[in-house]
């Protein structure tokens, strides 16, 4: 199974690959939409898991781009955003 991290807190996005990796999940990493759609382009992963709150955009944009790359892609938005 291959994963795609979004994420721009570059502390949990290491930590939570260095989890999954463990757990037999290959994951790549992210910390913007365009590396994002990039490392997707190249993975084609099973699954996202997007950060809502990304630092000057909204995680919610991604969703169509990474759809058009693979349409049975899950995605999961998460955020830690307090309001």
């Amino acid at each position: 199974m291959k994963g795609l991290l979004v994420d721009d807190d570059t502390l949990y996005l290491e930590a939570l690959r260095r989890a999954l990796t463990r757990r037999g999940i290959d994951c790549e990493v992210a910390p913007d939409i365009p590396t994002a759609l990039e490392v997707a382009a190249r993975i084609a992963p099973d699954f996202a898991l997007v950060d809502l709150k990304l630092a000057d955009a909204s995680g919610l944009s991604l969703i169509e781009p990474l759809r058009a790359i693979r349409a049975d892609m899950r995605i999961l938005l998460v955020t830690g955003y307090a309001s």
